[in-house]
């Protein structure tokens, strides 16, 4: 899933040229622009936008689920070590 968060952290949208799509980097949310074939544009912002949305729910659940096992590990008692 990390290896796509570069591209999937942020829904795209459509830009005022009909080919071009707008996104935001990762690591500073500065704008970038894709150029596409202008039939394909609107498709493949919808894509992105769904996928984004997946992979931010995923992003959630993986955090709640690091949560519940740190919960989960607090109720049992410590492995002692010889």
């Amino acid at each position: 899933m990390k290896q796509y968060g570069a591209i999937l952290h942020t829904r795209w949208r459509a830009a005022e040229r009909a080919s071009d799509i707008v996104g935001e980097w990762a690591e500073d949310g500065s704008p970038y622009i894709i150029t596409v074939p202008p039939q394909l544009r609107d498709q493949l912002v919808e894509m992105q936008n769904a996928l984004c949305a997946k992979y931010q729910e995923l992003d959630c659940l993986e955090i709640e689920a690091r949560n519940y096992k740190r919960k989960c590990e607090a109720l049992l008692p410590a492995e002692e070590t010889e």
